[in-house]
């Protein structure tokens, strides 16, 4: 493990201000506003707007988005007042190129894959985006499964610098795991939504405090 290495977290889902501020008192880096009219993490712009002008200045506020247009995008990123942009997967990389040139925002690309390995990290390192985020894939699925991405052991002195760099690893993160993961690829980001809840959807202040103690 690397001397000085910090990995963020990013708490996504958030709904209310009471969690957010939960989270990031707990230490949170991140917060994640989910603009998606079918998941039990939804929530509209301007209810994010409102938590957001409550929320400290440095943590980064995320929206993440699935299976909307640019136009759309764009005009959700102003009326929220998020700073940075996070795309579900699946909408490619010209997609992604067209977004950039038109929002001058950093872009979180979100990939499911069935491991973490050279070769996947092979077919992602070159995405156009600030940051990539590796979760399992689960068909029909967007995230927040709470299904973990093994780790094979065949990753090079190049990935695990990318990893290191670049790489935030969703599904399935939680206390039990979380340590164990930092130590063991020391990925750039953690992101947690169904690790830090009590049902689906709900975010639970207890399991909050009890992540963030386990990777003190």
């Amino acid at each position: 493990m690397s001397e000085f290495h910090i990995t963020r977290v990013k708490i996504c889902g958030i709904r209310n201000p009471e969690t957010a501020m939960k989270a990031i008192e707990c230490g949170a880096s991140a917060v994640g506003f989910v603009f998606y009219g079918r998941s039990p993490r939804n929530i509209l712009p301007g209810d994010a707007r409102a938590i957001i002008a409550k929320l400290p200045l440095f943590v980064s506020k995320v929206g993440v988005f699935v299976e909307q247009g640019i136009q759309q995008i764009i005009d959700t990123v102003k009326e929220s007042g998020v700073d940075i942009v996070q795309l579900a997967g699946g909408q490619g990389m010209d997609f992604l190129e067209i977004l950039k040139s038109r929002l001058d925002k950093p872009v979180i690309y979100a990939f499911q894959v069935q491991e973490l390995s050279h070769n996947s990290l092979n077919s992602i390192r070159f995405a156009p985006a600030e940051a990539v985020l590796i979760d399992k894939l689960v068909p029909g699925e967007w995230g927040g499964t709470g299904e973990r991405v093994p780790v094979r052991d065949d990753l090079t002195g190049d990935d695990r610098e990318f990893i290191r760099q670049r790489v935030i690893i969703a599904g399935g993160v939680n206390s039990s795991n979380a340590r164990s993961i930092i130590d063991t690829i020391e990925p750039f980001g953690l992101d947690l939504s169904s690790g830090v809840e009590s049902e689906r959807g709900v975010k639970d202040p207890k399991l909050i405090e009890e992540f963030f103690k386990s990777i003190r």
